[in-house]
């Protein structure tokens, strides 16, 4: 088993013998191997809905609006092209990008 160390709060090391310790608690149920759950289909993954339809240079009402229309689960997110994004996956929202005029200006982009 081998000894096990710690520190006191005096700042001193004290060596606890092998045969203290309970021997009950490393039992085998403790060491058996869990099997892993199956992958779940979630909001997470791929989308493989149809594809978003062309908005580049509509203003973004008109472009929330065609996209609701044509994909209806997905979930639209306006953002000015500086401001700061996330970095997560989420395959239900569609980021459009507008300028200062509210028109889009890159293509839209599951994520």
């Amino acid at each position: 088993m081998g000894c096990f160390f710690f520190k006191t709060m005096t700042e001193k090391l004290k060596v606890r013998s092998p045969k203290k310790i309970n021997k009950s608690k490393d039992t085998h149920s403790q060491f058996r191997v869990r099997r892993q759950r199956k992958a779940r289909k979630s909001a997470y993954w791929r989308y493989d809905g149809p594809p978003l339809p062309n908005v580049v240079g509509l203003r973004a009402p008109e472009a929330v609006r065609l996209i609701t229309q044509k994909c209806p689960g997905l979930r639209c997110e306006v953002i000015q092209p500086n401001n700061i994004q996330t970095k997560c996956y989420i395959a239900g929202r569609v980021k459009l990008i507008v300028n200062r005029y509210q028109k889009v200006v890159e293509a839209p982009h599951i994520g």
